[in-house]
């Protein structure tokens, strides 16, 4: 294969990126719209599938234009808490500060349980991963504490006094 031939199918798969994109973006909200005025109906239900589906896709097919020499230029990841789905952006990156790494660290500070999906950019398409396993945060801000009880400070011991101190002989004491 040429390098203009290469370009071509690069580009081509970077395009469908967008498409399926689109097309989950529609599922999603046919989805919601239908759910408003048929709650019973299984469409809903079906249609998020799909959405998840045509996302997938997306992921497909931009590694496939990766592998033919049009990589993502960036990626970002993005929080949500199971509670009531709010978002937020993870990893110090967002959709106008993507990075190029691989992997990251997130700090959150609330409790609760979480869950990430991670979006690879291609000049304007971007295509988003499925959600990562549940994520659950519980903050411990008190400190830890600690009382020794044997041997007394500044005491002095010899070796039986030191072994009658405690059982087994040693440093007693709880955390």
């Amino acid at each position: 294969m040429t390098e203009t031939q290469r370009r071509i199918v690069a580009e081509a798969w970077a395009f469908r990126t967008g498409v399926e994109r689109e097309a989950a973006d529609r599922f999603a909200r046919l989805a919601t719209a239908i759910s408003r005025f048929d709650a019973p109906s299984p469409l809903p239900a079906l249609m998020r599938r799909a959405a998840e589906d045509e996302q997938r896709h997306a992921a497909l097919c931009v590694e496939l234009a990766a592998i033919y020499g049009t990589p993502a230029t960036g990626y970002y990841v993005t929080r949500i808490k199971n509670s009531d789905s709010s978002t937020s952006n993870a990893c110090g990156t967002s959709p106008t500060s993507p990075t190029a790494a691989l992997s990251c660290d997130d700090s959150v500070s609330t409790d609760g349980t979480y869950h990430y999906t991670v979006t690879a950019v291609f000049h304007s398409w971007t295509a988003t991963s499925g959600s990562s396993g549940n994520v659950v945060v519980v903050t411990d801000v008190t400190a830890p504490t600690a009382s020794v009880s044997f041997p007394s400070n500044g005491s002095s011991y010899n070796a039986s006094g030191w072994a009658a101190g405690c059982s087994p002989a040693g440093i007693c004491g709880s955390a």
